[in-house]
C-alpha cells in the first residue's frame, strides 16, 4: 500500500500548495443544455448519428450510487457483468460485445488497461466529480481507435465541462450489513481565474460468503484536478488521481476448486490538457500517463502473479468551423503501452493514428456525419477505419443510419498469460498466444427516437455486426499445444485464439423520462431492453463471448418529492443455457432490484437514506461463478454545504 500512500500524499500536497481566490457561490448545480463531446465535434445529443444516453451529475446525485460501474449497470443497452460487489471489479459491455470492445474515456481520453479489460472499470474519478457521463452505442474506431467496437463510455469531470456548475462541497457516511462503511468527500470551488476538485471516496466491507464464497473488500479512490483560466479564450488543466482495491477474488477468472484467489490493484492517473478557442477554431492537446500495479494470488500454495503496466497517451486536435454548413476535425494520437511481469514477460508496444471527421447540414434538419481513421501499431501495422451516419432531426423524432469499421488489437493477457512462468501448469488455466491476428468488425445500426413531448423520449434501434478473427479462449488439449513446454499431458486449457467469424445482431429499444414537478419535484425514469444474438463459425461455446445475455431488461427510476424521495432500479437478464453449461455455477438467468428511500431536511442540505440492494435476496452469479450478495442494507448520511 505505499503506493497508494505516497501518491494520496503528492495529491493532497498539489492541492494544498496551490493558492487560488474563490468566489463564495450557492450550492446549486445549473447545468446548460448537453451536447456530446465524445463525437469530438461537439453536437446535440440527437444529431450524432447514434443512439446515445446522457447521465448528468444531478441523476447521479439522485440515484445515489456507489460507483460507477453499479450506476451503468442499470442503464439502457449497457451490459455489466460483476465479479465482487460495490464495483469491486466488473466487466462492461455494449451491444453484445466483449468487455475488452468499448472504449472507456476520462474527458475525451482512453482509460482502458493495457493488461487486460477485466480493469477497465477501475475509474480514478469519484463519483462526485463527474459533471456527466455520455453513453454511444455503436463502433467509434473511426474517431478513438482501436477497441470502440461495441461503444464508447465518456466521463466528463466538472473541471473539465461547460457547465456553470457552482461552487459546492459534499460529504456522506455510509454503514451497514456485513460491516460494510463507507465515506465520500468532495470539494468543487469555482473562481476567477481557477477551479478546483478535490474528492476521495472509499468503501470496506468483511463480505457475505454465499456457498462458501468470500466477498470482502477495501477500495480507496482520490483525485485533484485544477482549470487555469488564460485570458478570455485558453485554460490549463491537470488532474492527479489514484485508485487502490484490495479484493478476494476466488472464480473471478477460473472455475478451479483449488481457486481461493486474492488480488491488490493499484492504478494512478496523470493528465494535463491545454484548451484555446478561436472564433472558428477550438484546439485541444492532452497529455495522460496511467499506471497500474496488480499482484493476482490464486491460492496459499501459489506464487503471486505480480504485474507493471504504463501506458502513455498523447493527443492533439482541432475543430473548424466553416459557416453553419461544414465543421471539421482533425488530429493526431500516439501512445506507448508497457508491462513488467513475471507471468506474462516485459513487452513494450507504440501506435499513432491520424484521423479527420466532418459535419455537414446541407439542409436545417439534415446532417452528414463521415470519419476518416488510419492508425499504424506494432501489432496490426497500418489500418484505416471509415464511418458514416446520417440523420433526419425533427422536433418530434430523429432518423438515423450509422456504419463504419472497427478493430480491435490482443492485448498484454491475451498474447502473453502463463507464458513466463514454470511448468507444469495445472489445467483449465489461460494460456495466451503471441501469434494472435487483430479483430476487425463491420457494424451498421438504424433506429428512431420520438420525442412527442419535452422530457419524454421512446427509441428503437436495430443494429448487427460482422466480425473477423474476434478473439477468445477455447478449450484445448496439451497435445495441440507443441508450442509449450510447461504443460502437463492430455491436460485441457483455455487457450487464446482467433475465431474465423462472429456475426452479432439484435435490437434495443428505451423510455426515458425526465420531469420536473412542481417545484421541488423531479420523476426520472431510464428503461431499456436489448435483444442480441451472437453466430460463431466455430460452433464452440468460447469463454466470453458466448457469455453476453440474449435477452437484457435494465430499469433505473427516482421520484422525489418536497423532502421525500424514493428510488428503483433493477435488471432481468437470460443468457442461453448452452453458454453456461460448462460453468456449473453461473446463472443462466436472473431477475433483481435494488431500493432506495430517503427524506432531504434543512433545505435539501442534508439527507439520510436507506439502500437495499438485491431486495428479493436472489442467488445469483456472472462471470465463471463468481458468487453474487444476497439481500445487502445500508444507510448513507449525507451532507451538502
Amino acid at each position: 500500500m505505499n503506493f497508494v500512500k505516497s501518491h494520496s500524499l503528492f495529491l493532497l500536497l498539489f492541492l494544498l500548495c496551490i493558492g487560488v481566490e474563490v468566489e463564495s457561490q450557492s450550492t446549486e448545480t445549473i447545468l446548460k443544455e448537453l451536447k456530446i463531446s465524445t463525437t469530438r465535434i461537439e453536437s446535440d445529443q440527437y444529431e450524432t448519428g447514434k443512439d446515445v444516453t446522457i447521465i448528468d451529475s444531478k441523476k447521479i446525485e439522485s440515484i445515489g450510487v456507489t460507483s460507477i460501474d453499479q450506476l451503468l449497470r442499470y442503464v439502457q443497452g449497457v451490459e455489466v457483468q460483476p465479479r465482487g460487489p460495490f464495483g469491486v471489479q466488473s466487466d462492461i459491455s455494449i451491444r453484445a460485445s466483449t468487455f475488452s470492445q468499448v472504449i472507456i474515456l476520462i474527458d475525451g481520453m482512453k482509460l482502458n488497461d493495457p493488461l487486460t479489460g477485466h480493469f477497465n472499470s477501475n475509474i480514478p474519478i469519484p463519483v462526485y466529480q463527474i459533471d456527466h457521463i455520455e453513453i454511444l452505442r455503436g463502433p467509434a474506431s473511426a474517431q478513438f481507435g482501436a477497441d470502440a467496437v461495441g461503444g464508447v463510455i465518456n466521463i466528463i469531470t466538472k473541471t473539465r465541462s461547460d457547465a456553470q456548475t457552482k461552487s459546492h462541497s459534499n460529504l456522506d457516511v455510509s454503514a451497514g450489513d456485513y460491516s460494510y462503511y463507507a465515506s465520500k468527500f468532495n470539494s468543487f470551488q469555482k473562481g476567477k481565474k481557477a477551479d478546483f476538485d478535490l474528492g476521495i471516496e472509499g468503501s470496506y466491507s468483511k463480505g457475505p460468503k454465499p456457498q462458501g464464497v468470500n466477498n470482502s473488500f477495501d477500495v480507496i479512490t482520490g483525485s485533484g484536478a485544477i482549470a487555469l483560466k488564460i485570458g478570455k479564450s485558453s485554460a490549463l488543466y491537470y488532474r492527479t488521481a489514484f485508485d487502490s482495491r484490495d479484493f478476494a477474488a476466488k472464480y473471478f477468472y477460473t472455475k478451479s476448486s483449488a481457486d481461493n484467489a486474492s488480488e491488490i490493484t493499484q492504478n494512478a492517473w496523470n493528465q494535463l490538457a491545454f484548451n484555446t478557442k478561436g472564433k472558428k477554431t477550438n484546439t485541444q492537446i492532452d497529455v495522460v500517463w496511467r499506471y497500474n500495479y496488480d499482484n493476482y494470488k490464486f491460492n496459499a500454495a501459489s506464487k503471486a502473479n505480480v504485474h507493471y503496466t504504463n501506458f502513455y497517451n498523447l493527443q492533439a486536435y482541432q475543430n473548424l468551423s466553416l459557416g453553419k454548413v461544414w465543421k471539421l476535425n482533425y488530429g493526431i494520437q500516439g501512445d506507448i503501452k508497457t508491462i513488467k511481469s513475471n507471468d506474462r514477460g516485459n513487452h513494450k508496444n507504440y501506435h499513432v493514428g491520424v484521423f479527420v471527421g466532418m459535419v455537414i447540414k446541407p439542409i436545417k434538419s439534415f446532417i452528414i456525419n463521415f470519419n476518416h481513421r488510419l492508425d499504424y501499431d506494432q501489432n496490426y501495422k497500418l489500418v484505416y477505419t471509415p464511418q458514416l451516419s446520417l440523420v433526419y432531426n425533427h422536433k418530434r423524432f430523429t432518423l438515423r443510419v450509422n456504419g463504419g469499421e472497427s478493430v480491435r488489437a490482443a492485448d498484454f493477457t491475451e498474447r502473453y498469460i502463463s507464458s513466463n512462468l514454470a511448468g507444469p501448469l495445472s489445467a483449465g488455466r489461460n494460456l495466451g498466444n503471441a501469434d494472435l491476428r487483430t479483430e476487425k468488425f463491420w457494424s451498421v445500426d438504424g433506429g428512431i427516437d420520438i420525442k412527442p413531448t419535452k422530457g419524454i423520449v421512446f427509441s428503437l434501434t436495430g443494429f448487427s455486426r460482422w466480425g473477423r478473427n474476434q478473439i477468445d479462449y477455447e478449450i484445448t488439449n496439451s497435445a495441440s499445444l507443441t508450442q509449450f513446454d510447461n504443460l502437463k499431458p492430455n491436460s485441457n486449457y483455455y487457450f487464446a485464439q482467433n475465431i474465423k467469424s462472429v456475426n452479432t445482431s439484435g435490437f434495443e429499444a428505451g423510455f426515458n423520462v425526465e420531469q420536473e414537478i412542481g417545484k421541488k419535484g423531479m420523476l426520472y425514469v431510464n428503461t431499456g431492453y436489448i435483444y442480441a444474438f451472437s453466430k460463431m463459425s466455430s460452433g464452440k461455446i468460447t469463454k466470453y463471448i458466448s457469455n453476453h445475455a440474449r435477452h437484457l431488461v435494465t430499469l433505473n427510476t427516482f421520484y422525489k418529492i418536497s423532502w421525500f424521495n424514493i428510488g428503483i432500479s433493477g435488471l432481468y437478464k437470460y443468457r442461453l443455457p448452452e453458454a453456461v453449461t460448462s460453468l456449473p455455477l453461473t446463472s443462466n438467468t436472473y431477475m433483481i432490484f435494488n431500493a432506495r428511500f430517503g427524506v432531504n431536511v434543512f433545505k435539501n442540505k442534508i439527507s439520510i437514506n436507506a439502500n437495499i440492494d438485491n431486495l428479493f435476496n436472489k442467488n445469483y452469479t456472472e462471470v465463471l461463478g463468481a458468487v453474487q450478495p444476497g439481500r445487502w442494507a445500508y444507510f448513507t448520511l449525507s451532507y451538502r454545504f
